[in-house]
């Protein structure tokens, strides 16, 4: 039993499709687990963000009054219209990379802005936003991880 010319086109034709899907999978599920990483680490940066703004010193009723490192309030609440973040942070991100990051590899960075508003006087209550914003560079998305937490004062 010989095949013909056409069968073994054929043949050669199936065999394309299916390893071109197994490497197109392949390549999709890289991808996939490349952005996984990248949005954890994003997500680990705003988290580290949020939880650095709570450990603030923030007593409503020390003395004497004032803002600022070593006085009552430290990080002060920020409720202008459009908000303007209290802090920002520009560093890498904490994943492994090929090479060294440097001002003009920007595939890992991470911006952090934090804001910090007051939610209520009596009692008191203030919400801490951090937004860590990246870059996906398959696709050139500006990706944003948002961690919300409430705090009271250290009283």
């Amino acid at each position: 039993m010989g095949f013909t010319l056409v069968e073994v086109m054929i043949s050669f034709l199936l065999l394309a499709l299916v390893v071109s899907g197994v490497i197109l999978g392949y390549t999709q599920a890289n991808r996939m687990a490349d952005y996984t990483a990248m949005s954890y680490a994003g997500m680990a940066k705003s988290l580290q963000g949020a939880e650095a703004a709570r450990s603030a010193h923030w007593d409503p009723q020390g003395f004497p009054p004032g803002t600022g490192m070593g006085t009552p309030d430290e990080l002060p609440a920020n409720n202008s219209v459009p908000l303007v973040a209290v802090v920002t942070n520009i560093d890498f991100m904490d994943m492994p990379t090929k090479g060294t990051p440097d001002s003009t590899n920007f595939t890992c960075w991470v911006t952090n802005y934090i804001y910090v508003t007051t939610l209520s006087v009596s009692p008191n209550m203030r919400q801490i936003q951090s937004d860590a914003i990246w870059f996906y560079p398959p696709t050139g998305a500006t990706v944003t991880n948002t961690t919300i937490l409430l705090r009271a004062p250290d009283e």
